[in-house]
Formats: C-alpha cells, structure tokens, sequence
C-alpha cells in the first residue's frame, strides 16, 4: 500500500514539472518573437542608403573623383573627425586629403553585421609611389663627425670603496663592474635621479653567464654589454634583458696588460654599430684592431696600428670611427696633486679612410688642460649618446665632456 502511493506522488510531481516546462517555452518563444521584431525595426531605422551600390576597389585604385559629392563607408560605431579623416587620405596611396574636395563627403554609415566581409586579398604595394604624397614628412639630417680637440669639465658621478673596477656609459645608463674580475654587472639609471643620489642604488644587478675580466668593457644603446672572459681569447656580447649571449675568439691574443697601469688584455669600444676589439697579438709591437658588428659578432675588417710612446698611453677609445690615444706624460701617482700631468687625447688613426692622422691639436701639460685626474684612471670609455668620456679614477667615477672641433670629418 505504501508502495502504490509513493508511485502515485511521483508520477504527479512529474505531470506538474512537464506543465510548467511547457509554460516557459512558450513565454520564451514570446520574448524571442518581440525581440525579433524590435531588432528589425532597428534595422531599418539605422540602415540609411543601404540599398546603395558598393563597388569592390583595389588598394591601388585611387578614390574617385567628381565634381559632385563622394561617399564614404564607414560602420555605424565609427567615431571620426574631419582631421583624422584628412590624416587617413594623407597616408594612403595616391589619395587626396579633404580640402581637395569641393563638397563635404557623405558619410553612408552601415549595420555593424554589415562590416563583417571577408578580408581582401594582399596586393603588393607600387614601388613607384610615394605614400606621404600629400603630407611633407621631416628628414632627419645626417649627422656628421667632428674630430674631438679637447676635454671639458669633468663631473663627479659617484664613488666606490675599491680602487679598481670599471664604469661605462650610455646615455643615462651607467654599467659598473667591480675589481678587474667577477660576475656581477650594476646598472644604474640617473633620469630624474638628485645629484646627490647618483650611482648609488642600482635599477638592476645582472649576473653574467660568465666570468669578465680586465676593466676596458662597453656597452651599446640597446643595453648590450661586451666583455673578455679570463683566461681565454673569447669576447662575449651578453644582453641582460633576454639573457643571450653571442660570443667571438680573438686571434693569438697576447695575455698582458695592454697599457701603462692597465688590468686589461683586450679593450672593447663600441662606435656606430661596430665593435672595436683593440688588443695585442703575440709577437707583435702593433696594436691589432678588430672591427665586429655589433650585433651578431661577425668581422668585418682589422687593421694593424702602430700607436708610438707606449710609456705614456694610458688607454684609448674609438669615436666617430677615428681612435684616440689617451696619455698622461710623466706619470707619477706618488707626486703631489699640483706635479701630476693631465689627460690630453691623441687621434691616431681613421678607419674608414685607413689612414693615419697627423693631430697637430697634441696639448703640452698647460694652466688651460681641464682634467687632472687624481690617479691613473683603470678605464676610459666614450659614450657617443652623451658626447663625454667616463672614467674610472681609484674609485672615483667622472663624466668628461669631449669639445669637438669646428671642421667636420
């Protein structure tokens, strides 16, 4: 009996779930049908001209023109200003820009579903047109090279607690390197940053994938920092941001310092895309200079240079594809501060014309030579963004300006 009534209570609560299924499938299909019709009448009302003939044009076909008005296709939730429609007829091929026109244009705004075409076919561009047609693009000038005839005032960027190391340069980036061997690489950004707190908390650390070694490193505009690794003939490229590296084997590198008071057996310099590998090859007076491009290592030339009175050259560092020497003439750290000699710079050899430069611009040590340096510097290193020479003096980071001659390379 118990059983027959419980089957007699689910079969009704099955009958009343199918009733009322029913009833909100029919109250759906209701509110579809009113949808429906509020969306067509939608439709007619934003459809303005749409029964308007729209011919396919080629991306090379120039716009039509009439002397009456000239329509323009645009989907209805285009937001467009007369300006930025003037801008857009600028940048395309042989198009004209609004005030060509004699009329407004009259603008044929579509349903959005309209819009919805399948994307036309790529037609290759004319090479025989010129896209800024009506709009007068700027051109940048190019930029010609001076050679360098003195140092200006130098500026104290910052200090450290260890006598050697290194500090290079690009444009607000700062890259040191402590000592004259190790992994660590410090980067310090000085945009925006109060005179008093500069190169004191670096923007990023970044080990090295290997060991540097010496103090004559460089670094390129896009970060990328070159480097010798001990021990071995292999210059590396390392970029810090995707943390790559590309490396390149010098010829019998000689393993000696390579200036007076020097840490370093090869001395990178980076100048207009190339890198300058300026080191000695065994048995060999001549300093050998590797050019590379900078960015995949490959050679592409090398020169033998004779740079005479090694006893006074302290470093060197290529500019505008010329290279300098950097000498300081009776050197003497132990003498007093007012008995040292000052920097002055020698332009040595032109690359690009492969041929050596007679500097009649050579200073005797003068009241007017405006870098004293404290100490010998460990490493000098031109930076083409700023115009100035960084040095790295017993702990003591300067910036020196370069003053350029008048006449032009």
């Amino acid at each position: 009996m118990f059983r027959k009534s419980a089957v007699k209570f689910i079969i009704a609560v099955v009958v009343v779930l199918l009733f009322l299924s029913l009833g909100l499938n029919v109250a759906q299909q209701e509110r579809i049908q009113t949808l429906q019709v509020g969306i067509s009448q939608c439709q007619v009302i934003l459809s303005v001209n749409r029964d308007v003939s729209r011919a396919k044009r080629e991306i090379s076909e120039p716009l039509p023109l009439k002397t009456g008005k000239t329509s323009m296709y645009l989907p209805l939730f285009t937001q467009i200003t007369q300006k930025q429609i003037d801008d857009l007829c600028a940048n395309r091929y042989d198009t004209v820009g609004i005030e060509k026109h004699s009329e407004p244009l009259d603008v044929v705004f579509l349903p959005a579903e309209a819009t919805k075409t399948k994307p036309a076919e790529s037609v290759p561009r004319p090479k025989d047109r010129n896209r800024t047609k009506w709009r007068n693009r700027q051109r940048k000038e190019n930029n010609t090279c001076a050679l360098i005839s003195n140092l200006g005032t130098p500026r104290k960027y910052g200090e450290r607690l260890y006598d050697l190391g290194s500090a290079v340069r690009s444009g607000e980036l700062f890259y040191i390197t402590e000592y004259s061997m190790g992994y660590m690489l410090f980067e310090y950004n000085t945009t925006g940053v109060d005179a008093s707190e500069l190169l004191r908390v670096p923007s990023n650390i970044y080990t090295l994938p290997m060991p540097f070694f010496g103090t004559d490193h460089t670094v390129n505009r896009h970060r990328n920092f070159y480097y010798h690794v001990p021990s071995t003939e292999i210059i590396i490229r390392y970029d810090p941001v995707s943390d790559k590296m590309i490396q390149h084997e010098l010829p019998l590198l000689e393993q000696k310092p390579l200036y007076i008071h020097s840490a370093s057996w090869v001395d990178l310099e980076y100048d207009q895309g190339y890198l300058y590998a300026i080191f000695k090859e065994v048995n060999n007076t001549a300093f050998t200079v590797r050019k590379l491009h900078g960015d995949n290592m490959k050679k592409a030339d090398s020169y033998q240079v004779v740079i005479h009175h090694p006893e006074s050259l302290i470093n060197s560092f290529v500019s505008c594809g010329v290279l300098y020497a950097v000498r300081m003439d009776g050197i003497n750290e132990n003498a007093p501060q007012n008995m040292k000699s000052h920097v002055r710079i020698e332009a040595v050899f032109d690359f690009k014309m492969n041929a050596y430069l007679n500097d009649s611009h050579r200073r005797n040590d003068s009241d007017d030579a405006l870098w004293l340096p404290e100490h010998i510097p460990a490493n000098i290193q031109f930076d083409a963004v700023s115009k100035s020479l960084t040095a790295f003096d017993k702990g003591k980071i300067f910036s020196v300006p370069v003053i350029p001659r008048k006449h032009k390379l």
